[in-house]
């Protein structure tokens, strides 16, 4: 699926300068309704207006029947939109957006429904809506000393900024998308009346009182044409969703969420490609977006259908791995282009999905068994037809198969016997890796443990581990994770809440052998086969813990330590880790791996730390 792809000239580019996307709250509750005025206005002028400030943001549709356009005040579309010559007009009118409207912020949403001869014609959407020949739509700013009733907004000049380009959704017959900021206030008309004049005018006085919206009709144009009027807000489209922030303290967190599916409530945003499962096919109804973080090491993500006011079915799905492309404004004079937040979902992974009406009894629910690891998701929920409020239960889990091993580890070169810990230096300076390093050889692990920003890491963090689930009898490898170690020696999960390091593919109850591995110091091996998940705690700091303790490790103070000098990591201290070092030594990487005391620095006290270790050898089971 494409994004949708709007050409607007030089000139109508002006009025999209100043947009900026906010929220505005929507209907928790929504009553889809039809509003059909007995009379509407046939000229300008606020007097016979019909004002559409109570229909806006209410999910009613207001229906037009145009054999009650009048004779049109219009000369033919400028610029022609479409064929034919305009003979008839209907006037509406929205009474000062800016101060009536709760939130406003200047955007403006047309979505139209029941468009006569759709889909073979296809409307245009910019600040004229344009039917291909049928008519096409103005919005006008009104002032309070004069109106033009041309298209558009007309300037000293007599320049128009009216323009047509060619759009379509499949969500609607039509509609027109103004971003926030598209309408322009009374600051922004005095000033483009002062730039059109060419230095000929100063200043102005401009007051609006209202926005017109002029529907013009061509020949051709029979029937009742329908619309729903709603400002911008986010939370309806791909690129501008609802986002939700789960803070990982606990193994399950629930947030609900409440709005309403309604056409005037959408700002354009849909997601067509795999809402199929309902009756009826592909929906053409309204799409609400919500981003979630999962914050967990393996999590599992539900969505739980609490309440449902609409007819049908309603569609929750969860996705991963999603695509929005923006929505290119681009400008056929050669300006630069702008940019939307993009409508529609291009491509996405379907984590679980379906459709239901049965509130309250039906869960839509992630694979326990696939571990979804820390990161960005997506539930979307699609409306059927008849739209209507919606609540729903977001929960992400951390599965019952996540098990835990608590551990503690010293590390030779960053350990302090005066107060029994490790140095922080990496993470206080801002040197450590935010990413898991051990993605190159000789470990080639590939897990997606990291962090957005040092300041999401634990403050006491010394350098990342890996911890390994091996066979208690043949030693091959279960499982793989790498953690954190914190300056008190403990393994911890790498999601922030210092919680244990855990397991997601391991049985519970069975007992494993642990390896640590570091990037610098010498793996070591439990001496114990241990039965995860372990609540006492784990401590490779006491010589009876660790297999071979005598030859794999070294103590300082009565505090066993991994050895540190491995800075090829091949599980042996050699004259090969000598040379690594004189390597980095000249590069001077970030982040290096000859740095054995994690200071941060490469130096002498490096050199020392390897000389003094040279010539221990791994057992086995830790070589590579």
């Amino acid at each position: 699926m494409k994004s949708t792809i709007i050409l607007i000239p030089l000139t109508a580019f002006i009025l999209l300068l100043s947009l900026n996307l906010v929220n505005v709250p929507l209907n928790a509750q929504c009553t889809y309704t039809n509003f059909t005025p007995a009379v509407f206005p046939d000229e300008c002028g606020p007097s016979s207006a019909l004002n559409l400030s109570t229909v806006i943001n209410t999910c009613q549709k207001v229906c037009i029947d145009m054999s009650q356009a009048t004779a049109s005040s219009n000369s033919p579309a400028d610029p022609v939109c479409g064929s034919g010559t305009i003979t008839n007009d209907i006037w509406l009118y929205t009474l000062d957006p800016y101060n009536n409207i709760p939130n406003y912020d200047g955007s403006w949403v047309f979505a139209w429904k029941d468009y006569p001869g759709f889909p073979i014609t296809r409307p245009t959407v910019y600040t004229h809506l344009e039917f291909d020949g049928a008519g096409y739509l103005s919005i006008i700013p009104v002032f309070s000393a004069s109106i033009d009733c041309s298209d558009g907004f007309s300037l000293a000049d007599g320049t128009s900024l009216s323009s047509c380009a060619d759009t379509s959704a499949v969500s609607y017959d039509n509609q027109s998308v103004l971003g926030a900021g598209s309408i322009p206030t009374n600051n922004d008309i005095e000033q483009l009346i002062i730039d059109a004049a060419g230095g000929a005018v100063t200043s102005a006085d401009i007051t609006s009182i209202g926005v017109w919206t002029q529907i013009d009709a061509f020949p051709n144009m029979a029937g009742e044409i329908c619309f729903e009027l709603s400002t911008y807000s986010s939370g309806y489209s791909c690129g501008d969703p609802n986002i939700l922030t789960f803070s990982g303290t606990g193994t399950s967190e629930t947030q609900t969420i409440n709005n309403c599916l309604c056409n005037s409530a959408q700002n354009g945003g849909y997601y067509g490609n795999h809402s199929k499962p309902c009756t009826g096919g592909e929906f053409t109804g309204t799409t609400a977006f919500y981003q979630i973080n999962a914050p967990y090491d393996c999590n599992q993500i539900s969505a739980s259908l609490q309440q449902w006011g609409g007819s049908g079915e309603v569609n929750i799905s969860i996705l991963g791995n999603l695509s929005c492309p923006d929505v290119i404004v681009e400008d056929e004079n050669g300006g630069p282009p702008s940019v939307f937040p993009g409508l529609e979902v291009d491509m996405a992974d379907v984590l679980a999905s379906e459709c239901t009406s049965l509130a309250g009894t039906r869960t839509v629910i992630t694979d326990a068994a696939t571990c979804l690891p820390a990161g960005t998701y997506y539930v979307v929920i699609n409306g059927n037809a008849d739209k209507s409020d919606f609540e729903i239960d977001i929960e992400i889990n951390e599965p019952a198969t996540s098990i835990t091993f608590n551990g503690k580890v010293f590390l030779e070169g960053a350990y302090d016997p005066v107060t029994s810990s490790m140095s922080t230096n990496l993470s206080t300076s801002g040197d450590i890796a935010l990413s898991q390093p051990y993605f190159g050889s000789p470990w080639n692990y590939a897990g997606t443990e990291g962090f957005n920003s040092l300041a999401d890491m634990p403050s006491d963090v010394v350098d990342w581990v890996l911890v390994k689930a091996l066979s208690p009898t043949s030693y091959n490898q279960i499982e793989t994770r790498a953690g954190l170690l914190l300056n008190d020696g403990s393994i911890v999960a790498a999601n922030g809440s210092a919680s244990p390091i855990s397991f997601n593919n391991i049985t519970p109850g069975e007992t494993y052998v642990i390896s640590v591995e570091h990037r610098n110091h010498l793996a070591i091996l439990s001496a114990n086969a241990i039965a995860l998940p372990n609540t006492s705690l784990y401590d490779f700091s006491v010589a009876a813990n660790v297999l071979a303790a005598a030859s794999q490790t070294t103590s300082l103070g009565g505090t066993t330590l991994m050895l540190a000098g491995d800075m090829n990591s091949d599980g042996a201290i050699t004259y090969a880790d000598f040379n690594y070092y004189l390597n980095e030594s000249f590069l001077d990487p970030l982040y290096p791996k000859s740095d054995c005391d994690l200071s941060g620095l490469l130096d002498e006290d490096d050199f020392i730390l390897f000389l003094n270790n040279v010539g221990r050898i791994g057992i086995d089971i830790i070589r590579y």
